[in-house]
């Protein structure tokens, strides 16, 4: 079995590659063990990247932390929907996790029901699907850490896992998206894949959760946060807009308040030295085991997009929207 392996402190962080009767809705498998180390009290910020999962806790479970600071104590074997914003967890002990990251539209194959239902929200297994929840509790009772459950859970992910619940247009639209980090135009999208715009935006929100608008601006977002953690990337705002597709800095800046920022959003008539930020994150970031942006760069993040720098002329480096060129779609002769 193939895994990548990160060790941070005293956390490992481990993938794993799923099987081929898999692969068409799982990404991938991974495990989290060790203790955090820090505050203890400290909560570490999930941001959004497309992809729903399946959580099996064989430590102390994770508390989730709502933006009023209130705590409540996630399921031992919980589902996690589609972000659109960032997530709050905190630690409370061991921590010893199997998750399952679906592909955008792969959790659809799990559970039937819409995938917009359960956007945002981290829910009991039992609560959706309570068979489902038996099988996997039984492999819960079985192992005492999460390494030694990743065969055991991929058996049971074949037994429940259905291929035929997903819609190969949808699935077509994904990769493109995914091969493209976002850079699309969803009108040719859908009709590379023989629908309208509507009826393509109706079946992502059934399959995917979100629209495909939104998965390619997170898409882009998550390429983006991926060229600033480079080190040796160029550190500049501008620079990064435009390998990303951004129009401009003031849009780059828009999405990650949407998506990293607890909704903070940029001002008109104010200038984010994305320079600047680049290089505040430079210094101060880490990533933990699981690969999310830590807490103390958000602090600073957060900080620096709610007071932002004053506009200056000619301060703004615009550029052009760009989409990626077209490919052969399902409706190609």
């Amino acid at each position: 079995m193939r895994h990548r392996r990160v060790s941070s402190g005293h956390m490992d962080y481990r993938e794993y590659a799923p099987r081929p009767s898999l692969a068409d809705y799982v990404q991938c498998l991974w495990t989290l063990d060790g203790r955090p180390e820090g505050d203890p009290g400290g909560v570490d910020p999930v941001l959004p990247d497309g992809r729903s999962e399946l959580v099996l806790h064989f430590g102390d479970p994770f508390e989730r932390v709502s933006a009023e600071g209130l705590a409540t104590t996630q399921p031992a074997l919980l589902f996690a929907g589609q972000l659109e914003g960032r997530l709050l967890l905190r630690p409370t002990g061991r921590v010893s996790v199997l998750g399952v990251r679906f592909r955008p539209n792969g959790a659809a194959a799990l559970l039937d029901m819409p995938q917009h239902a359960l956007v945002g929200l981290t829910l009991g297994v039992a609560d959706l699907q309570p068979a489902l929840a038996r099988s996997l509790d039984e492999v819960r009772d079985a192992v005492v850490c999460a390494a030694d459950a990743v065969a055991l859970v991929q058996a049971r992910l074949e037994r429940w896992g259905l291929r035929d619940r997903l819609d190969p247009r949808v699935r077509y639209a994904v990769e493109v998206i995914g091969r493209h980090r976002g850079r699309v135009s969803i009108d040719a999208l859908a009709h590379d894949a023989c629908l309208t715009r509507r009826h393509l935006e109706r079946q992502f929100r059934d399959q995917v959760g979100i629209s495909p608008k939104r998965l390619a601006r997170i898409a882009r977002f998550q390429h983006a946060l991926c060229l600033m953690d480079r080190p040796d990337a160029r550190r500049q705002g501008a620079h990064t807009a435009a390998t990303c597709g951004y129009a401009d800095q003031p849009h780059f800046v828009r999405d990650w308040g949407l998506f990293a920022a607890a909704g903070q959003a940029w001002s008109p008539g104010v200038e984010i030295d994305e320079a600047r930020l680049a290089r505040l994150l430079d210094a101060h970031v880490y990533r933990d085991a699981a690969g999310e942006l830590g807490t103390a760069a958000m602090e600073l993040a957060n900080a620096y997009l709610a007071t932002g720098s004053p506009a200056t002329n000619g301060s703004a480096h615009a550029v052009s929207p760009k989409s990626e060129p077209a490919e052969a779609g399902l409706c190609s002769t």
